[in-house]
């Protein structure tokens, strides 16, 4: 009983930080998605834009496809809610932002 309760807190505990991954690669992911943005609109840097997108995407998916190598699917859902989180922080950002709300 005790070995099966040390193994489930393992598990949730691996769950946890696959999660909080998946949030820090959101992050990054969504912040770089704001300066990927500026650049579009701008205009001049429409070279440098589409490079960049295509690397922000491409970082996204080896993350992604890593984890799920690695860990499995468990992992993989896990870090997919963190990123999702960080998605649902970064569009409360920028609303807040667009509202100027602190």
């Amino acid at each position: 009983m005790a070995k099966d309760a040390e193994r489930i807190m393992t598990q949730l505990a691996a769950l946890l930080a696959y999660g909080m991954l998946g949030a820090l690669v959101g992050a990054i992911y969504f912040a770089t998605l704001g300066w990927n943005v500026r650049l579009y609109t701008r205009g001049r840097h429409a070279t440098r834009a589409v490079a960049m997108h295509g690397t922000r995407l491409l970082a996204v998916a080896g993350c992604f496809a890593a984890i799920a190598r690695v860990a499995g699917a468990g992992a993989l859902l896990a870090a997919f809610v963190g990123f999702l989180a960080a998605r649902t922080a970064a569009i409360q950002l920028v609303r807040n932002d667009a509202q100027g709300s602190p």
